[in-house]
């Protein structure tokens, strides 16, 4: 028996396909049916209009995260952006301890460390707080960095001391940017008339 090949442009379904699409659905006989749950879509709403993340309401209903966000779409609810930084969400014990770290001249590495906060959420609050987020170039203090090393100190200490990273304290302390910056001086300087 041969099989005409298809015509072009229609769609064809292998046996496999279409054996397993008119397959009945399987349904264990010891197993109960679960009552349908009905979603409560005011409580919801409410919940998170006072902030709630997705996946508390997703938690506190016993839907799914995307399943909430459906639902919760479908209902004309206006969706927080979720690449946005959460500053409007935050507290407002974490707000002060923000800006008391930056007002002291910490970097953001260390308000990050200390704070448990990303770096968007730092300048938002910053910004928020009617400062400037963008700081003068910070000057690090080398003779500390040398001093605390000769004292023993490894070059992470140093740089959570410092609120820099390793490689620029093992920098400072080889001089290594003296070395390339004579380097880069005796190139432009301009030939002598002989």
């Amino acid at each position: 028996m041969t099989s005409n090949p298809p015509e072009p442009g229609s769609r064809t379904v292998s046996a496999h396909r279409q054996r397993r699409l008119h397959r009945p659905s399987r349904t264990h006989p010891s197993l109960p049916q679960q009552p349908r749950r009905w979603f409560n879509i005011t409580k919801a709403v409410t919940w998170y209009e006072q902030g709630k993340t997705l996946q508390d309401i997703a938690d506190m209903t016993g839907f799914s995260r995307s399943r909430v966000h459906v639902l919760l779409r479908d209902a004309g609810v206006r969706m927080r952006d979720s690449r946005a930084p959460r500053a409007s969400r935050i507290s407002a014990e974490k707000r002060r301890s923000i800006l008391a770290a930056w007002r002291r001249g910490k970097s953001n590495s260390q308000i990050i460390a200390e704070c448990r906060t990303s770096s968007a959420t730092i300048q938002k609050v910053v910004a928020g707080a009617g400062l400037d987020p963008r700081r003068s170039h910070r000057k690090y203090d080398h003779d500390r960095m040398r001093t605390l090393r000769r004292q023993g100190w490894t070059l992470a200490a140093i740089a959570a001391d410092q609120g820099t990273s390793p490689q620029y304290v093992w920098t400072i302390i080889n001089g290594a940017h003296l070395k390339s910056y004579r380097r880069r001086s005796h190139r432009h300087q301009p030939a002598e008339a002989t």
